[in-house]
């Protein structure tokens, strides 16, 4: 794995395919293992046939890219000319699935997102219900971003996953549902909480899912 870009506030990983096609995979705030972030999907992105170029985002301030964003939209495009990538891919889990939404319109080529258990927005004013992550969205003052409704785009085919248990992560949904665009998908996954990706993975399903919508 090579790192494209490190700093203190984020990490660029990669690894390169065989094809023409690039899957980014945001980075969720992990709080498990001491707290310390890893590249997620490793696993599952290399249960494949497929040998695609796979990129790894890491926020290290857990800010739900927070004003990072810009930098981190240079570093990935210029990475996507540099390997001629004609299909891309963005794929995240809870801040990382947020990551996938908002990132996908400012990259080139890039077609879908998936993202697993997203949050609309961390903005207070606007989902107030949540208060998950609480030592680290107390840091957010300021929003590059207010919410996602913003950077959906009608290029882009969004699959976006939800359990049926957890409370906060319905209303989120809700607002997902709100913005009513045909080529934004809705998956409820009965029997989940804000574990879909990994409830998936224990039934085996989870590469099949996410190797069926590249």
């Amino acid at each position: 794995m090579k790192i494209i870009s490190e700093n203190d506030r984020y990490r660029i990983t990669y690894e390169s395919g065989d094809n023409n096609t690039l899957v980014i995979a945001f980075t969720g705030i992990e709080l498990r293992l001491g707290e310390i972030q890893k590249e997620e999907f490793q696993k599952t992105l290399h249960s494949t046939s497929k040998n695609n170029h796979i990129c790894y985002v890491i926020d290290k301030q857990r800010s739900w890219y927070n004003f990072i964003e810009p930098e981190i939209i240079e570093k990935l495009n210029q990475l996507i000319e540099k390997i001629s990538a004609k299909k891309v891919v963005t794929l995240g889990n809870s801040m990382g699935g947020y990551g996938a939404i908002i990132f996908a319109v400012k990259l080139k080529n890039c077609s879908t997102a998936i993202a697993f258990c997203p949050q609309y927005s961390v903005n207070p004013s606007i989902t107030p219900f949540e208060t998950r992550w609480a030592q680290y969205r107390d840091n957010l003052t300021e929003f590059l971003t207010n919410d996602v409704s913003t950077e959906i785009s009608d290029k882009i085919t969004y699959n976006i996953f939800f359990g049926n248990l957890e409370k906060r992560d319905k209303k989120h949904c809700r607002l997902f549902e709100e913005l009513t665009r045909d080529n934004l998908k809705i998956h409820i996954i009965k029997g989940s909480s804000h574990n879909v990706a990994g409830h998936l993975k224990e039934q085996g399903k989870l590469v099949e899912v996410i190797m069926g919508l590249i």
